[in-house]
């Protein structure tokens, strides 16, 4: 069964920032995550091992907070690769990361970027720097088309 996991307005102090000054001084900034995982009969079985934990999530962006970055939304793509990384259940991931006072001369509500990826209930590897599906194709065989990938090695589809 999939579950939707919402968590919002985490907010950090944080260093990020195209400006040297920004990278100085920090700002604050919020992260909200939606989660959809498969998280089989954990909810009929009352089983914490089998779900996504909440305070695990908020560490992982919390980590991922402390690295400084020059664009929120390079802050967001890591967010989202650590949950993955996290949490073998994830199969969709959306990230909004909101600066709350961004260095604009004027008064604006917040600078937000929102970066959504969806991994496909399938894991891929590079293999002679071709793509190859580890569960849905034999060993080996390629599955034929390029698709975006992160460094990590998820499969990116941007929406």
């Amino acid at each position: 069964m999939e579950y939707r996991i919402v968590l919002q307005r985490m907010e950090f102090r944080a260093l990020h920032g195209c400006y040297e000054l920004e990278r100085k001084v920090g700002n604050r900034f919020t992260v909200d995550l939606e989660i959809t995982a498969c998280l089989g009969d954990a909810a009929a079985e009352d089983s914490v091992e089998q779900t996504v934990n909440y305070l695990t999530v908020y560490e992982v962006v919390s980590l991922q907070m402390r690295i400084t970055q020059r664009t929120i939304e390079r802050v967001a793509m890591n967010i989202i690769e650590a949950v993955y990384a996290s949490f073998r259940q994830v199969r969709h991931v959306k990230c909004t990361v909101s600066k709350l006072a961004p260095p604009l001369g004027g008064k604006l509500d917040n600078e937000k970027a929102t970066v959504y990826f969806q991994l496909i209930a399938r894991k891929y590897r590079i293999s002679n720097n071709l793509l190859q599906d580890t569960k849905n194709f034999p060993t080996g065989q390629i599955s034929g088309q390029p698709l975006p990938m992160s460094s990590s090695g998820v499969i990116c589809s941007g929406i």
